[in-house]
């Protein structure tokens, strides 16, 4: 009888890791164009070029590139998410150009960023800063065109805004809306 009551001992460890595990890496529900992995950091982040050793990631979908502004990563699509300081963002999507020309996109932020268009730096702000926008300028062909955003937070208030412009509109667009000229598709 004690070899049976050490058998579920040990699969009691196992199962207790295997939940610990599965809570670390966590599939946030939700819909949208845009995949989002937020990447818990071990340590301080200097900047966006700080290497990763990540304790803890969560991936999500969401509509649009649309963090609020505050002391706490929020998403209106998925909620408050808990990460407050020192942590990364992958954020990814594939923009569906329908009509060729110049574009302009915005990025707003509180830290750092880089843009990234078809494995391309477009522009990017690789250090601490104030909630504040960079317009990156790039000339789309039309067709898909893969778009990354490289986000860190250090430490204080946060927030990642993402938009964008073709010469011929008259406003921008959050990242993730389609307009008559550029279309995003849900992810998966």
């Amino acid at each position: 009888m004690k070899a049976w009551d050490k058998e579920h001992y040990l699969l009691a460890v196992v199962v207790l890791i295997a939940l610990v595990l599965a809570v670390k890496t966590v599939r946030f529900g939700g819909s949208g164009a845009i995949k989002v992995a937020v990447m818990q950091q071990q340590g301080a982040i200097i900047t966006l070029d700080t290497p990763k050793t990540q304790t803890e990631q969560k991936i999500l979908h969401v509509k649009t590139i649309n963090f609020a502004n505050k002391s706490v990563l929020e998403h209106p699509d998925v909620g408050v998410l808990g990460f407050s300081s020192n942590f990364f963002m992958e954020v990814q999507t594939r923009m569906e150009v329908e009509k060729a020309g110049e574009y302009t996109i915005y990025i707003a932020s509180d830290d750092g960023f880089r843009l990234h268009i078809d494995g391309r730096v477009i522009c990017e702000h690789i250090g601490d800063r104030p909630f504040s926008t960079s317009t990156c300028n790039t000339a789309l062909s039309s067709g898909a065109h893969e778009l990354r955003i490289d986000y860190f937070q250090g430490g204080g208030p946060l927030g990642l805004k993402a938009l964008y412009k073709h010469a011929q509109q008259d406003q921008p667009v959050l990242i993730g809306k389609n307009s008559d000229f550029a279309r995003f598709e849900e992810t998966k």
